[in-house]
């Protein structure tokens, strides 16, 4: 049904924000790519950003300089 009301070919829905960080992110970031993580994400975004076995590296929160 999403797709006919969007008018596209395919698409994905998810129910619940913490899915859509924890799915997407290893969908998008995979081995050989660096994620920068806030150190106070949410459990979704470092679940996420684990899943997709990209290298990260995480900065104390909010410190553009850290």
């Amino acid at each position: 049904m999403m797709v006919d009301y969007l008018g596209v070919e395919d698409c994905i829905t998810f129910g619940m924000g913490f899915a859509t960080n924890a799915l997407n992110i290893p969908a998008i970031m995979g081995k050989g790519d660096l994620i920068l993580s806030d150190k106070l994400n949410h459990v979704s975004i470092i679940l996420g950003s684990r899943l997709s076995g990209a290298h990260i590296r995480r900065f104390n929160h909010n410190g553009m300089y850290s």
